[in-house]
């Protein structure tokens, strides 16, 4: 599994179910809402991707998931792990536990430059 950066469009309520002039409206319609989440792609579909920021032991159990939908997605940067100790990773797991002695650097083997995700297009019949 690739341990990868996500910087995404995220969708926002506008405060609790409230009252707003319309000044208040157009000013919260401009704002942006951009995340950037950390994780390994556990799975990827036409319409999104799914990273897990833990792991247990167990490879096939994975922990805090969440799945983005790859239209808000606005890059993706490929991650390595720096200072890991080895006996505290399984050797059996795919992909090495995030521990606090482990830090996170984008990937110098690769390109740089972000990952474009290209917008799915509509399946035709």
């Amino acid at each position: 599994m690739d341990l990868v950066l996500i910087t995404w469009l995220d969708a926002e309520d506008f405060r609790e179910s409230t009252w707003a002039s319309k000044d208040e409206v157009d000013a919260f319609s401009q704002k942006i809402c951009l995340i950037q989440s950390v994780g390994w792609i556990v799975k990827k579909t036409r319409h999104y991707v799914s990273i897990c920021s833990d792991f247990t032991g167990d490879p096939d159990t994975h922990g805090r998931v969440i799945k983005i939908a790859k239209k808000m997605i606005k890059s993706i940067q490929p991650l390595s792990l720096v200072g890991t100790n080895p006996d505290l990773v399984p050797q059996k797991h795919s992909a090495p536990l995030m521990l606090p002695q482990t830090v996170c650097h984008l990937n110098s083997t690769t390109d740089a430059s972000p990952t474009r995700i290209p917008d799915s297009k509509p399946s035709t019949p």
